[in-house]
């Protein structure tokens, strides 16, 4: 996602609350329907990074401040 590449998240407990709805998937199907069906939107992708604070940036503040 932070490069722009279409997520494909498996539904894993606690998904739902890390992940967009449009990018879990339950099954075979609804991951191939992800993959194949879904509109491809590179920058929405990368800005739903940077909403959250995943960057890189932030990323290595939180690993040195937790050191």
């Amino acid at each position: 996602m932070a490069m722009g590449i279409k997520p494909v998240i498996h539904g894993f407990r606690g998904a739902k609350g890390l992940y967009p709805k449009y990018a879990i998937f339950d099954t075979i199907d609804g991951a191939t329907n992800i993959i194949i069906n879904e509109n491809y939107y590179s920058n929405t992708y990368r800005n739903w990074i940077i909403d959250k604070g995943w960057t890189l940036k932030n990323q290595l503040k939180l690993s040195i401040h937790y050191k």
